[in-house]
C-alpha cells in the first residue's frame, strides 16, 4: 500500500510537470536575460508589445526557486494576448541569500529587476507603458514591502497569495509621489499571514483610486495557490492588467527653457554684421621690413624734392672738365670772357 502512495504522488508530481512544460512558450528563453530567469518573447513581427513581470515565492528550504512552476498559472494566458512574460529568479549572487525576494535586503532589488527590463527591452520592443509586475507568495511580499517603488516603472501591480505593508510612507516615488499604479489583491482569509495583507490593502488604498481586494473566503496558502489555477482566473487578470496601461507618467518632467540673456541675444536677434577683418599675418607684411607704404601715393614735399634733386645733378655734369679745356679750367666759365 505505502508503495502505491509512492508511486501515485511521483506519477502526479510528473503530470504537474509535464502540464507545466506543455504549456511553456515554444520559444522561451532559459536563463535570459540572467541566471535562472524564464522569458516568453512577444510574438514573433511585433514591434511593442506588453510586459508582465511575475516574481516567484520563496525557495522551498531555501535551495532553488520554483520559478517556472510559480510563473506557469500567467503563462497561456499571456500569451494569448500577445503579452510577454518574464519570470527571474531571485539572484544568489546579487545577496538574495535564500531564494525568498522578500527577504533580500542586500544591493537595490527593486533595481535588478528593472535592469533586466531594460535588457530585455534593448533585444525587443517593449512598451513602456504596458509593463506589469505580478508576486505570488513572498514575491507579492517584496511588491508590498517596494510599494513606493513601483509607480516608477509599472502600470499595475498584481498581489496573489501574500503582501506585507510598504517600509516607506510614500505612494510613489519622486518627481510624481502621487503617481500610484492600479493594484489587485487575491487573498484567503485564512492564511495565516492575512493580517499583513490587509495592512497593505489599507496603504494601498490610501494611494490609489484603482484596488481591486478580491478575498477568498475559508483559504488558506493552498487555497489561494489553487485559485490562481482555476479555469478562467488567469485569463480575468491579464484582461484586468490590459485594461490598464500607465495612466501617469514617473519620468523627470523637461521644464521650460529660461529666459534669454543678453550673451544669448545675438543667436535670436539680427544684428549688422561687423566689418571684415584682416586675416592674422604669419609673417610681417614687405611695408613693415622696409618702412615705407605700399601702395600709397608719396606726401607732396616728395614731388617739390625731386625736381631739386635733378636740377642739381644736372648742374654738377656741366661743370665737370672736359678734354677741351685739359681740366685747366674747373669753373666751368669761358676763359675768355669769364662767363
Amino acid at each position: 500500500m505505502r508503495k502505491a502512495r509512492v508511486l501515485a504522488a511521483t506519477t502526479l508530481a510528473l503530470v504537474v510537470l509535464a502540464g507545466g512544460a506543455a504549456g511553456a512558450n515554444p520559444r522561451r528563453r532559459v536563463g535570459y536575460p540572467c541566471k535562472g530567469c524564464l522569458f516568453d518573447p512577444p510574438p514573433e513581427g511585433a514591434t511593442k508589445s506588453p510586459l508582465l513581470v511575475v516574481l516567484h515565492g520563496d525557495a522551498p528550504g531555501g535551495k532553488t526557486p520554483l520559478v517556472e512552476r510559480d510563473s506557469s498559472p500567467f503563462v497561456a494566458a499571456a500569451a494569448a494576448r500577445g503579452v510577454a512574460l518574464f519570470a527571474p529568479m531571485c539572484p544568489r549572487a546579487e545577496g538574495c541569500r535564500v531564494g525568498s525576494y522578500w527577504q533580500w535586503s542586500e544591493g537595490d532589488p527593486p533595481g535588478w529587476i528593472e535592469a533586466q527590463i531594460d535588457a530585455i527591452g534593448r533585444e525587443y520592443g517593449i512598451d513602456v507603458d504596458r509593463v506589469w509586475i505580478a508576486g505570488w507568495s513572498g514575491g507579492a511580499s517584496f511588491l508590498g514591502w517596494n510599494w513606493a517603488r513601483l509607480g516608477a516603472r509599472y502600470a499595475a501591480v498584481v498581489f496573489v497569495g501574500g503582501g506585507m505593508p510598504p517600509r516607506d510612507s510614500a505612494c510613489a516615488p519622486e518627481p510624481n509621489p502621487t503617481c500610484a499604479p492600479p493594484a489587485y489583491f487575491l487573498v484567503g482569509d485564512r492564511n495565516p499571514l492575512h493580517h499583513l495583507a490587509r495592512g497593505l490593502h489599507e496603504r494601498v488604498a490610501a494611494c490609489s483610486r484603482d484596488v481591486t481586494w478580491d478575498l477568498l473566503p475559508g483559504k488558506d496558502h493552498a487555497g489561494e495557490w489553487r485559485a490562481l489555477g482555476a479555469k478562467g482566473k488567469a485569463d480575468s487578470l491579464l484582461d484586468w492588467l490590459v485594461a490598464r496601461p500607465r495612466a501617469c507618467k514617473a519620468e523627470l518632467v523637461t521644464p521650460d527653457p529660461p529666459p534669454m540673456t543678453p550673451q544669448t541675444t545675438p543667436q535670436t536677434t539680427p544684428q549688422t554684421p561687423p566689418p571684415p577683418q584682416t586675416p592674422p599675418q604669419t609673417t610681417p607684411p614687405p611695408a613693415a621690413l622696409c618702412g615705407c607704404r605700399m601702395g600709397e601715393r608719396p606726401p607732396a614735399y616728395e614731388w617739390i624734392a625731386i625736381p631739386s634733386a635733378l636740377a642739381l645733378l644736372w648742374g654738377r655734369l656741366r661743370r665737370r672738365p672736359t678734354r677741351a679745356n685739359g681740366g685747366a679750367n674747373r669753373t666751368g666759365m669761358d676763359p675768355r670772357t669769364g662767363s
